[in-house]
């Protein structure tokens, strides 16, 4: 259900048998018109579940969403998706590891679900601990076992450091099963707060 909806898509993912998916990130004003498009049958495709995209400002930034320079941007852009019923926000590479902990928190006491990728110069745990309630792309989730924290994940090593390290990664070892059982401990996405 990981989608970044455009027209070309739409029959393809009926076809496919895909009825609902969830956008993680796209245009605030394209997916919008999308959005009432599909939901208004002036377009055949799947529903739509739309994620707030957040990312921090830097050179390296992705666009669509919200990019923000401050927490208290951040929270700006949580009330903006609140307020437009989005149910999750999606956390970008270039968002301040910083502005987690508080971003979460204010995200769930709107009733928002925290997912995205691990920003750049944090560990997928400390990400979880802070409030992710999921991570999107499993190399973001392998790549907290061999980040330093001067590595810069906006950049190709975000693929790299796994192609050179994943086959020796011991799945039984303390660390991993030390990330599992943190990510166990986090609430279910189907409680809201």
């Amino acid at each position: 259900m990981h989608a970044h909806v455009s027209p070309g898509d739409y029959l393809l993912n009926l076809a496919s048998g895909v009825t609902t998916v969830r956008d993680m990130g796209n245009d605030n004003a394209t997916l919008a018109e999308a959005i009432v498009r599909l939901d208004r049958h002036e377009s055949i495709g799947p529903h739509v579940v739309p994620a707030g995209f957040l990312e921090g400002q830097s050179p390296f930034h992705a666009s669509g969403g919200i990019l923000v320079d401050s927490l208290d941007g951040a929270k700006n852009a949580v009330d903006f998706y609140a307020q437009r019923g989005y149910p999750q926000i999606k956390i970008y590479n270039s968002f301040k590891p910083e502005w987690v902990k508080e971003t979460a928190a204010y995200a769930h006491q709107r009733g928002l679900r925290v997912s995205g990728h691990i920003p750049a110069f944090m560990k997928a745990e400390d990400a979880v601990k802070d409030g992710y309630d999921e991570i999107q792309h499993i190399n973001q989730v392998l790549l907290n076992f061999y980040v330093k924290p001067d590595t810069d994940t906006r950049s190709l090593q975000r693929f790299t450091l796994i192609a050179e390290n994943a086959n020796s990664l011991d799945l039984d070892a303390q660390p991993f099963q030390e990330l599992v059982s943190c990510s166990l401990h986090t609430r279910p996405y189907w409680i809201r707060p």
